[in-house]
């Protein structure tokens, strides 16, 4: 008998002036955590952090996804000191 793994995709969008990685189309075993660090541009800060288009706060120009079971989506922007 085989077994298939269960993956979940997280889809990261960013702005200008902002890094955020890994990027774009990340797949992630179900049940997993995924960290994803934010990166401004110097002389830049965190403007918005969005979960699966709910505001949320990063630690540590940090998110961490954990126990992932769905298909998720991030998405950052950046906006001057």
């Amino acid at each position: 008998m085989t077994f298939k793994q269960i993956v979940h995709t997280i889809t990261v969008t960013a702005g200008k002036n902002d890094t955020i990685s890994p990027g774009n189309k990340v797949t992630v075993a179900n049940g997993t955590n995924k960290t994803f660090k934010i990166t401004p541009k110097k002389g830049y800060i965190i403007a918005t952090l969005k979960v699966d288009g709910v505001n949320v706060k990063a630690k540590n120009n940090a998110y961490t996804f954990t126990n992932v079971t769905r298909n998720h989506t991030i998405y950052v922007t950046f906006k001057r000191k």
